[in-house]
């Protein structure tokens, strides 16, 4: 690719955030047809992801356990963690994983735990991404580039902050 070809991917990955549009219109304008893109297989395709199975494993261990009160708790917890999460992840700044982890974790924990886990894991993540920058500032660990394709600049791998969060919360409440 030159480098005008490349420019115009940088900017169209810029905006759409994602490979499979910047390497579609990079082809259309060397003048090829596209190349389809390996789809990793998820909930949209038939195929439940890891979160979806926590979900649904959470919702029957508590139905199994407790009932249909169980059941309710089980669904209002999951309410509590994806209610909570879901504005952030409306504003780009949490992908869908990790909102749908937490509405995983309200459902195992209930709704009362999972409000205070909402809490600790927002404060446990902004921890992480206060010490991430103090760390790409002065120390070793070197910020993504947005020179590499596929590559999310400024995001911070956020499951250790819902865990770290809900096993706070769980010591906490219990």
């Amino acid at each position: 690719l030159d480098e005008r070809v490349l420019g115009q991917e940088s900017a169209v990955r810029a905006v759409a955030d994602g490979r499979k549009v910047a390497r579609a219109v990079a082809a259309f304008l060397e003048g090829r047809p596209p190349e389809p893109e390996p789809r990793r297989f998820d909930s949209r395709r038939g195929v439940l992801s890891v979160e979806d199975l926590a979900l649904l494993a959470a919702l029957a261990a508590q139905t199994g356990m407790h009932g249909t009160s169980g059941l309710g708790l089980a669904l209002a917890g999951a309410a509590v963690g994806l209610a909570a999460l879901l504005p952030i992840y409306l504003t780009g700044a949490m992908g869908a994983g990790d909102v749908k982890f937490m509405a995983a974790l309200g459902a195992i924990v209930g709704p009362y735990t999972a409000a205070y886990a909402v809490v600790l894991t927002l404060v446990a993540g902004s921890v992480l991404a206060l010490a991430t920058l103090g760390w790409r500032r002065w120390g070793t660990l070197e910020a993504p580039s947005a020179d590499k394709p596929g590559t999310r600049v400024g995001r911070i791998p956020y499951a250790g902050a819902i865990v770290t969060g809900t096993l706070a919360a769980t010591l906490i409440t219990a």
